[in-house]
């Protein structure tokens, strides 16, 4: 009997450190896949806002199908509801305008208007499904573009 008690725990602590194990692997995979994510559209907002100083994003076609390329190559996950509106994208109150994209992808990119130039933060998620629940986690992950200097204005 005494054998049988000390299996079951020692059966139990293997149970819940491989458990811990899939955790911590799981989020470390879907923070890398984020960050990779997140770092692909700092740099292609960056250089696409360097190349066009002036330019209204929301309204440029060729600038939300690159992204929209870019995201599918990537492998982001598309929006549940499938619309063509990102509904996690909501005003900061922190000076920052809101630019609106027609994609079906979740992600959110923020001007920043400084007396340098402008700058600008992008907002990806990292999803966990929870499959016994029928629930998703969703955490976002920020990054920042440097200042865009405007060199045509000077």
């Amino acid at each position: 009997m005494k054998e049988s008690i000390g299996n079951a725990f020692v059966l139990g602590i293997f149970i819940t450190f491989a458990f811990l194990t899939m955790l911590i692997l799981m989020y470390s995979i879907n923070y890398s896949r984020a960050s990779k994510i997140k770092n692909s559209l700092v740099n292609y907002v960056q250089t696409y806002a360097e190349s066009n100083p002036n330019i209204d994003f929301s309204e440029n076609e060729e600038f939300t199908s690159n992204v929209n390329t870019l995201l599918s190559d990537v492998g982001y996950r598309i929006n549940n509801n499938l619309n063509q509106f990102s509904t996690s994208c909501k005003d900061l109150n922190d000076g920052s305008s809101l630019i609106t994209l027609h994609s079906y992808y979740d992600y959110c990119i923020y001007k920043y208007e400084t007396s340098r130039g402008p700058f600008y933060r992008i907002v990806t998620y990292m999803y966990f499904d929870i499959p016994i629940i029928g629930n998703t986690l969703k955490f976002p992950i920020s990054g920042e573009t440097r200042t865009i200097y405007s060199l045509t204005d000077k």
